[in-house]
């Protein structure tokens, strides 16, 4: 990503060629900003549950309807495949109206001791959505329109890698809101520190751990509510009485296929007895994935989405096999732009890859020799919103209440259902009918 006077240049991230541009926002101009959608959420707060629901129906419609434009945009800054782009868009409005239905009767008004109190869920205000490059659409509608629906304005700060789909899919929503009701800021950390700091009740993130650190340590200055999703590392269990076919094409579509990275699997803690046949698997399988450019029609694995993202996956893989991990496929070799999908062995929990993000076509295999030596090194990551386990249904449900994991799912892979994702570890959002609830105050009115 480069800049040329007072433009963010996106770039092509399979050959660094420029796609075009959007104005970079002055810090200095975030603050009016903020002032005036805290200015228009009265009004917008006003017009009701229903009016508002059917407002943003219409707009999630008009998403759908321009699928194919947004689709290829996010295939040419984010180099994700265009089957995989062009789901991303769907999902996602689908899932803001399907979402729009079960929030709706949550939102209402209750009644509470025998009629003579009443529970509303207000809005909070002016919400700072700040979201990363990797599924632009699809991460930036699960917050927007929770916090939408709710009653609140919203300030949107997508990633410097994807401002062009992002600006987009905004200028579609604005046709159908109040003005100011959703606005979008471009830049990179010193526009975002701004509006973290800006007069705005809620900072939602999605994002690095790293950057997830400095907006809690800046939000606090002005106990502002925050939802953080700072980094995910999902893992999976793979038990020795289990289908071995089973649960290697699944860590391995699951890791390097394109699956938003919240629900793909970066680990794996196989049973020592049966390690060496389930390896020899997934290195086999792993053969099956092609990196390559968007368009071209056999690619699984586009490019990664900077210089700067690929060299440190390329690092955290090198400091791995320097430190005794072994390579069961690809590792080294690496083209211009690009990671080879890569399968390591014997990874160990001292190294920088067992607890960072990695954000790459790797995945980290390691054994054990008992299920409570699983389980202690599962925990060891910070990160887990995902669990997937294969083998003994009952010793997996034993296993699955003891994990750091909001979501766990035996035999199958993780779902996409209205349940939560909030766990142990400090990464994740409530993806359910309780998606409202951050974006809310409650207040009780005695009568």
């Amino acid at each position: 990503m480069t800049h040329a006077d007072d433009c963010l240049i996106s770039l092509n991230p399979a050959n660094g060629n420029p796609l075009g541009f959007v104005e970079t926002t002055a810090p200095e101009q975030i603050c009016a900003r903020v002032q005036q959608a805290r200015i228009a959420q009265a009004q917008w707060a006003a017009l009701g549950l229903a009016q508002r629901a059917a407002t943003l129906r219409q707009a999630a419609t008009a998403v759908l309807a321009n699928a194919t434009g947004l689709a290829a945009l996010v295939s040419e800054e984010t180099g994700k495949p265009r089957q995989a782009a062009f789901h991303e868009v769907q999902q996602a409005a689908h899932d803001a109206q399907a979402s729009i239905d079960r929030m709706l009767p949550a939102l209402e008004p209750e009644s509470h001791a025998d009629g003579m109190a009443t529970l509303f869920r207000d809005p909070l205000g002016t919400c700072a959505i700040i979201t990363p490059w990797e599924s632009p659409v699809a991460l930036s509608h699960g917050l927007m329109i929770p916090a939408l629906l709710a009653g609140n304005t919203v300030v949107l700060k997508p990633s410097p890698e994807t401002p062009l789909v992002s600006q987009q899919m905004v200028a579609i929503y604005q046709r159908f809101l109040p003005e100011d009701v959703l606005q979008i800021v471009h830049g990179k950390q010193q526009q975002g520190r701004a509006l973290v700091a800006a007069n705005v009740q809620l900072v939602a993130f999605s994002g690095s751990s790293k950057t997830g650190k400095h907006i809690m340590a800046s939000a606090a200055f002005g106990l502002k509510r925050l939802l953080l999703a700072p980094g995910s590392k999902n893992i999976a269990i793979v038990l020795a009485d289990t289908d071995l076919v089973a649960a290697a094409k699944y860590v391995v579509d699951s890791s390097l296929g394109n699956r938003p990275r919240c629900i793909a699997t970066e680990r794996v803690f196989v049973d020592s007895r049966i390690a060496e046949e389930f390896e020899y698997r997934v290195a086999e399988l792993c053969q099956n994935y092609r990196i390559g450019t968007w368009d071209d029609p056999n690619t699984s694995i586009g490019p990664m989405i900077s210089i700067g993202q690929r060299r440190q996956v390329i690092d955290l893989l090198l400091n791995a096999i320097d430190n005794g991990a072994s390579t069961l496929s690809g590792g080294g070799h690496h083209p211009e732009f690009f990671v080879r999908p890569t399968i390591l062995g014997q990874v160990d929990n001292d190294m920088d890859i067992a607890h960072r993000e990695i954000n790459g076509p790797v995945l980290c295999i390691s054994r054990f020799s008992y299920p409570r030596e699983a389980i202690a090194l599962a925990n060891h990551c910070a990160l887990t919103q995902g669990a997937v386990i294969f083998g003994n249904e009952i010793q997996a449900s034993s296993i699955s209440r003891q994990l750091n994991a909001a979501v766990v799912a035996i035999n199958r892979g993780l779902p996409r259902d209205p349940l939560p994702w909030f766990g142990a570890s400090p990464s994740g959002f409530d993806a359910g009918v309780d998606r409202h609830r951050p974006f809310t105050r409650s207040r009780s009115v005695y009568c």
